[in-house]
């Protein structure tokens, strides 16, 4: 169009005020810079397109040369925030406790700093910590940064930070009741929101045979518009047996689509490792035997250790005997 002379076309497309401010931030002053948006570069009004592109997202994430976590334009101390993740994730030394030397402290806060406390809170607060499509970012990325506001702080530092913190705080800093106590008004406590990063790292680091009903019911409580985005969402985590377990299909009801993974994961793995998944709340439109993955879960500790079982592979239901 420009040898003719006609003006390029311009595509406009209406998007939330969160992409809107992520855009902005991202954008580089001194070069142009190629961004895939599932959002922009997604028809989510196609189901055939949905199909097509969700299956292709474990090999999106991971063929990307940085996938960059937007956790919000930032407010005033969010940068203090983190910059004490970066500065804990390089010292794992540093006590949290301004007791003990050598101590962490940014701009002279320490963490009895109701100030600095509540900044990190907040980090750990935000609506991507609650999303259910973040924990694939998270996990599959080669190359993942976190970037609030214009900080970046790389997910191996993100890792370290949390692996330091829960060094000290049930060790040489567990006497610190501010850890577990929650915020007054955000209602996390800091030792909550170190376990949000602390639910991730072990499928980034630890992917063999992974088994993607335990991601489905893990991150069971995270948010979805969808709520057969809570299957979907998980689907390019699973590793060995179940890697592409089923194939998306937006047509399908969620009662089919937790049938075809309970009947797919039989097949796959001839154990009977979904019976193990039957906490949930009851759902009339399924058979009694088949978890209800999409459904509300009122989520409790004892399941939490159930999945750390069957993880670890200490019983078969059918022994020996392929369950088919």
């Amino acid at each position: 169009s420009r040898g003719l002379g006609l003006r390029p076309r311009t595509l406009q497309k209406q998007v939330t005020r969160n992409l809107l401010s992520a855009l902005r931030h991202l954008r580089l002053k001194d070069k142009e810079r190629i961004l895939w948006v599932d959002a922009l570069c997604i028809n989510q009004s196609s189901n055939l397109e949905r199909n097509h592109q969700v299956s292709r997202m474990s090999s999106i994430y991971g063929q990307a040369s940085r996938v960059v976590v937007w956790l919000g334009e930032g407010w005033d101390g969010s940068d203090l925030a983190m910059e004490f993740l970066e500065r804990l994730g390089q010292d794992p030394d540093l006590h949290l406790d301004p007791a003990l030397n050598p101590y962490i402290s940014v701009k002279g806060l320490s963490l009895e700093s109701s100030e600095l406390l509540e900044h990190l809170i907040r980090i750990f607060d935000v609506p991507w910590w609650k999303r259910t499509w973040t924990v694939q970012e998270y996990a599959l990325a080669r190359n993942l940064v976190f970037q609030c506001n214009k900080h970046l702080v790389s997910r191996e530092l993100m890792y370290s930070a949390e692996d330091y913190f829960w060094k000290h705080a049930n060790g040489c800093c567990q006497h610190m009741d501010i850890l577990r106590l929650p915020h007054s008004t955000i209602g996390l406590s800091l030792g909550e929101g170190f376990n949000k990063p602390a639910s991730l790292s072990p499928i980034w680091k630890f992917r063999r045979n992974y088994s993607v009903l335990t991601a489905i019911s893990n991150f069971s409580t995270r948010e979805a518009t969808d709520r057969r985005d809570r299957i979907y969402g998980m689907l390019g985590l699973g590793t060995g047996h179940y890697a592409s377990l089923i194939e998306p299909d937006y047509t399908l009801s969620a009662e089919k689509i937790c049938q075809a993974l309970a009947i797919k994961s039989v097949e796959r793995t001839g154990g009977l490792e979904f019976l193990s998944h039957l906490f949930a709340g009851d759902n009339p439109n399924l058979p009694s035997f088949v978890p209800n993955w999409t459904g509300s879960y009122n989520w409790m500790d004892e399941y939490e250790n159930r999945l750390a079982i069957i993880t670890m592979d200490l019983y078969k239901t059918s022994l020996k005997t392929p369950a088919y």
